[in-house]
């Protein structure tokens, strides 16, 4: 965790130090990222990065930590009150999240999630999970606003689950297919919710025909 003479410095200071280190590490893995280089591209000396955070792991850490905060941090309220715009509204602001400032913050998490290097693998996946979790809770929020707004039976536990993995999957994966290419969503952005449509319908109206009609 950084320590106090961290904290002591500037805003400015700080800021820039910490969005070089979350370039850099974006940029390379923790073990292709090497102390010199760090503190070359920082502008600050090896004595006063030691200083700062006490060595590169806990660096490394505290944007990790700094950046997964931030993201959390972000409000995402939604005004919607039926559940086809409540998705698509919910879905709007990730997008929006994808192509602002914090999008480099997004690409160091997703970044970090693959690291493997067994100085930092362990720390790093449990914030990582913590992170997830968060995530997970959020979304799931969501979706039960959502389903709430549904004339459906709300006393069947694992009908609500079900709903819930399957809206869950349809919308990930729009999420997943275009966060490096955020502005191409907003740019097909009725093909999208129509397409979304078309697979939540099936859930909602079912897939049997009726034999009595």
């Amino acid at each position: 965790m950084a320590i106090e003479t961290f904290f002591n410095l500037p805003l400015d200071k700080r800021e820039k130090i910490t969005q070089k280190g979350i370039e850099i590490f974006t940029k390379y893995s923790y073990g292709e990222a090497s102390t010199n280089q760090i503190t070359k591209e920082l502008g600050i000396s090896k004595g006063s990065l030691f200083n700062y955070f006490g060595s590169k792991k806990e660096f490394y850490l505290y944007l990790l930590r700094d950046s997964i905060e931030d993201l959390m941090s972000v409000k995402q309220d939604i005004t919607a009150n039926n559940f086809y715009d409540i998705l698509f509204e919910s879905m709007e602001n990730k997008m929006t999240l994808y192509s602002s400032k914090a999008k480099e913050k997004i690409l160091f998490v997703n970044h970090a999630s693959k690291e493997t290097n067994i100085e930092v693998v362990k720390e790093k996946q449990e914030i990582i999970q913590k992170y997830m979790l968060q995530a997970q809770q959020q979304s799931a929020q969501v979706l039960q606003k959502a389903i709430a707004t549904l004339p459906i039976k709300k006393d069947s536990e694992k009908l609500l689950q079900g709903m819930t993995l399957y809206i869950n999957t349809i919308v990930m994966q729009y999420l997943a297919r275009y966060k490096d290419t955020p502005m191409e969503f907003f740019q097909n952005k009725e093909t999208i919710e129509k397409e979304i449509k078309e697979y939540l319908d099936i859930l909602l109206y079912g897939v049997i025909e009726n034999e009595h009609d």
